[in-house]
């Protein structure tokens, strides 16, 4: 090894790294070669933890936590998943929830899930609790699940099902960060976050932790089964409120952005998050999943989000969203498709990329040559269901031309930057 290159070994190392079955094994008996090795070796091995949903995960990256200073400080992000597949893999019997994890065992109680789900949320807390242990952590990406199975349930017994665990284990890993914050981060990922109002989003040693990103991506789990009533039912006020004060507040903390995504599920795309107020001065990419955009909200009107950065927005994608029919007049739009195109093309001179998805993740607007239209429900049936317009809308035949234009326009300006 002495007059072996660190270099090439570096380089050897780094696809190693790469292979899933032999590579990570490899390298962990790399390490014993020498103390040059190890020390190149170790970077690659602990950049990312990943952290599984189960006691025996948490137990095992805790001890990291304690180990020499080479493995903590190599440690660079902390990836948590969630086992959605195993979920899968639950039965519903009768209307009452009945645990199948193959973990835990089939058939297990309700009461004997609870108690290793609470063991569970104690270990994992206690691992989010010390992530100052590795100094020079800077990312930090949280795989919830994604089965909602929140708010009213028709059965007393399922109400209190071990489903309501994943809330519970949600909002404590988010308390956990509050109370303990991790080492300045870059970027926080939230996927399947529940969309459930908490006291946590309101902490001030939580929305520290927002102020250093440059990096946010929130995909939003809010109630894809509608079993809202009306406006009234409480669950639908805790999911509004979410919606308008935790998300909005996430985002309005997050000064320092230069990249932000959003998501929400078919209930959330009905629901308003309050941005009117929000700019972030380095903005220059935006990521929006499943929103109806509406003018007749200013408060959360995402069209004038991304005009407010037209100073800085370079790159805009659009995955799934709509434009908001008038409830009384669906022909008559306040500001169809063509009206939002042609507000991106005439205000965001910056644009460089621009990425237009429907809601199946692909450009079937190009072949039926009509955009996405939704209309709301009306007065006391499920406030956050909506449906697609399948009727004519007045003015749709400039939707495409206005498209396209939007998009030549753009590929003009990043063919003339390359010049």
């Amino acid at each position: 090894m002495a007059n072996f290159s660190p270099e090439i070994f570096q380089l050897i190392l780094n696809e190693l790294k790469y292979d899933p079955y032999d590579g990570l094994e490899a390298l962990l008996n790399l390490r014993l070669v020498s103390k040059t090795v190890n020390a190149i070796t170790i970077p690659l091995f602990f950049s990312v933890l990943l952290v599984r949903d189960d006691l025996e995960s948490a137990r095992a990256v805790s001890f990291l936590q304690r180990c020499d200073e080479s493995i903590r400080t190599a440690v660079r992000e902390v990836v948590f998943e969630a086992d959605n597949e195993e979920f899968a893999l639950g039965a519903w019997k009768g209307g009452i929830a009945i645990a199948m994890s193959w973990r835990h065992g089939q058939g297990t109680t309700l009461k004997q899930s609870e108690a290793l789900y609470a063991k569970e949320r104690t270990a994992l807390t206690n691992f989010f609790s010390r992530l100052s242990n590795f100094p020079n952590l800077r990312r930090l990406r949280f795989n919830f699940y994604s089965s909602y199975e929140e708010g009213p349930k028709k059965d007393p017994i399922a109400a209190t099902c071990a489903a309501t665990h994943f809330l519970r284990k949600q909002n404590a890993l988010l308390e956990a960060l509050a109370k303990n914050p991790p080492p300045p981060l870059t970027s926080l990922v939230m996927t399947n976050l529940i969309g459930v109002h908490d006291d946590v989003y309101h902490a001030e040693e939580f929305q520290v932790i927002f102020r250093t990103l440059k990096r946010l991506e929130i995909s939003v789990l809010s109630n894809p089964h509608g079993d809202f009533v009306a406006e009234a039912d409480e669950s639908f006020q805790q999911c509004s409120d979410f919606w308008e004060f935790n998300l909005s507040d996430m985002v309005r903390n997050s000064t320092s952005l230069t990249s932000l995504t959003l998501g929400s599920d078919d209930c959330g795309a009905g629901l308003h998050i309050h941005l009117r107020d929000v700019f972030l001065p380095q903005l220059s990419e935006l990521v929006l999943h499943n929103f109806i955009l509406d003018p007749s909200w200013a408060e959360s009107d995402l069209a004038l989000l991304a005009t407010r950065h037209k100073n800085t927005l370079s790159h805009l994608e659009l995955h799934g969203c709509s434009v908001r029919c008038q409830q009384n007049d669906q022909r008559n739009v306040l500001r169809p498709w063509h009206a939002v195109f042609e507000l991106f093309e005439a205000e965001l001179s910056k644009l460089r990329r621009f990425v237009f998805l429907d809601d199946q993740g692909k450009e079937g607007f190009l072949q039926r040559g009509r955009f996405l239209y939704t209309v709301l429900p009306t007065a006391g049936r499920d406030p956050t269901t909506f449906v697609h317009y399948d009727g004519r809308v007045n003015g749709e035949e400039l939707d495409l031309p206005a498209f396209k234009r939007l998009v030549a326009n753009v590929e003009l300006r990043l063919k003339a930057q390359a010049l």
